[in-house]
């Protein structure tokens, strides 16, 4: 039962890395333009909070495949001495988790931040950052090679 879902669930994982690598982008644009028009678009809350739920489904996903679906995991966890030598089990058991955890955290920080802190620039300028953080650890954290 378990194992038919691994695909779907795998694939679906894969593509919502796009809608976030999209929101993300789109939501370091809107704290640009937020900074040059200094104003905070009514918008700019609504693409943080996409990006958030964007976020945590996959994030969602991929503890799923991690715990219970993938037989990548499955072996790793198996002998993790021989996973820590072995590239792409290290990736998936390891590395890959640990930049996606951070990203997510990320971009919760910068839902937080900007609720609590009302000033344009401030606001605008911690989204930038975080999000452009967040766009270069999910970028060096995707596995590429299996897209």
């Amino acid at each position: 039962m378990l194992s038919s879902l691994y695909p779907v669930v795998l694939n679906l994982h894969a593509w919502v890395r796009w809608l976030i690598l999209a929101l993300l982008v789109a939501s370091c644009v809107r704290a640009c333009v937020d900074l040059i028009e200094k104003k905070r678009h009514p918008w700019t809350q609504k693409l943080q909070l996409f990006t958030l739920i964007s976020c945590d489904l996959t994030l969602l996903l991929g503890l799923l495949l991690y715990a219970f679906l993938s037989p990548t995991t499955h072996l790793a966890f198996s002998d993790f001495a021989l996973a820590m030598k072995t590239r792409e089990l290290r990736f998936f058991a390891v590395e890959h988790p640990s930049m996606m955890f951070v990203a997510v955290f990320l971009v919760h920080v910068v839902q937080t931040k900007t609720k609590k802190n009302k000033t344009l620039l401030a606001s605008s300028k911690i989204q930038l950052v975080l999000h452009s953080v967040a766009i270069l650890l999910v970028l060096i954290g995707a596995p590429w090679w299996r897209s």
